[in-house]
């Protein structure tokens, strides 16, 4: 399992700390130093059964996205970082969840990542995945 966490409020486009409470601009690059990272292990990995939870739900008009995001720190695929599973928590909830399943190589970087729509506010979030 995967733990992507903040308990403080998470601005829009801010990736969560992995296996640690962190909210920080998502890192890139071959080796990016930020604590928002989940390197794949050997042999790779299939990403299932994504679950996420915000502390307040979203009111009318507004929502947040959360996104899983694949990048290859050797820059060859994908070059740039690729929406691999994303839900969305609508308004009056507090949850989402993506079952689908994505394979990925050994040694590509997993971020999560949450977009404010609507003029969300700030709120705190916990996800984990199946890897």
């Amino acid at each position: 399992m995967a733990h992507f966490v903040s308990t403080a409020n998470v601005g829009n486009l801010q990736c969560l700390g992995f296996e640690t409470d962190a909210h920080v601009a998502c890192g890139t690059g071959a080796f990016p130093t930020t604590d928002d990272i989940a390197q794949v292990p050997a042999n790779g990995a299939t990403v299932s059964n994504v679950f996420a939870r915000v502390n307040t739900a979203p009111t009318a008009g507004q929502s947040y996205k959360v996104d899983v995001v694949e990048s290859d720190p050797a820059g060859i695929s994908p070059v740039t970082p690729t929406v691999i599973k994303t839900c969305t928590i609508a308004v009056a909830t507090t949850t989402c969840t993506d079952v689908s399943s994505t394979t990925v190589a050994a040694g590509h970087y997993l971020q999560v990542q949450i977009t404010n729509q609507g003029g969300a506010p700030n709120k705190a979030f916990r996800v984990s995945f199946r890897w």
